[in-house]
């Protein structure tokens, strides 16, 4: 039986005790017994089921971070060499050079260095992000928030 089948019995029985005016037949408690029963064994599953997803999804992080760290490995060394490569054409005073495999020069380029103490502020982005930490402790200290409420939520927890 599939969850949402389990879920419709149960919606089923329930209307039957309501039409029962709350009176329950042995009948109606040995049918409720073994909806739960297909209940706690369906939850079972889905249970271990997300357990299991949850897993797979930290190993799939980890082995993110681990690539991650390659990459960033492999881009460190690779600018490590560029420097090294820069510093040696500029001793030999060569602004480019060719070979079968590969063509090296020199481009020109912009970049605007900022020291922020002295930028005037119209040159900064501002944006703003509400302080959930400190608006949850003034209502909870009594305070109206204007925009603001401490909604209570129920969230499943598997272990």
């Amino acid at each position: 039986m599939k969850l949402y089948e389990i879920n419709d019995a149960y919606y089923k029985w329930l209307e039957k005790a309501q039409e029962n005016e709350g009176e329950l037949t042995q009948e109606m408690l040995i049918e409720y017994e073994s909806i739960d029963g297909e209940f706690e064994k369906k939850a079972e599953a889905y249970a271990i089921l997300i357990k299991t997803l949850n897993a797979e999804a930290e190993l799939i992080k980890a082995e993110k971070q681990r690539l991650d760290e390659r990459q960033k490995q492999k881009e460190r060394l690779a600018e490590s060499l560029k420097e090294r490569l820069t510093q040696s054409m500029q001793l030999f005073e060569k602004d480019k050079f060719e070979t079968p495999k590969c063509k090296v020069s020199f481009r020109t380029s912009k970049a605007v260095e900022v020291d922020e103490s002295k930028l005037p502020k119209a040159y900064f982005k501002i944006t703003r992000t509400p302080l959930k930490a400190d608006i949850k402790l003034a209502i909870e200290s009594g305070k109206k928030v204007r925009g603001a409420a401490i909604v209570e939520r129920k969230n499943i927890q598997i272990k």
